[in-house]
């Protein structure tokens, strides 16, 4: 299997930017997120330049693990200026973009 490379810069990629997209989630009345089922992010082939370190996740349980989280380029951009990768016009007052 070839390995991943960068989108912004052709180096060896080992991440996938997280940026958000969207959920699979259901809204209730009042425009809140209610049976979030799945969440949906860039996924940007991404290498440790390029990317943008945004904290660690910690997950406990059965089995613990830890991951980073990390926006390419174009998503921190968004991420600066406090947008969303896309958001339908129906939803810009929503808890779901």
């Amino acid at each position: 299997m070839k390995k991943p490379v960068c989108m912004f810069c052709g180096a060896p990629a080992p991440l996938l930017c997280d940026g958000i997209i969207g959920w699979d989630a259901d809204e209730d009345e009042h425009g809140h997120m209610t049976k979030c089922r799945a969440m949906f992010t860039c996924d940007a082939p991404v290498c440790r330049n390029c990317a943008t370190w945004h904290g660690n996740i910690f997950f406990d349980g059965k089995i613990r693990m830890m991951d980073t989280r990390d926006l390419c380029p174009l998503c921190q951009k968004l991420h600066e200026a406090g947008e969303f990768i896309r958001v339908a016009d129906y939803r810009k007052n929503s808890a779901l973009p």
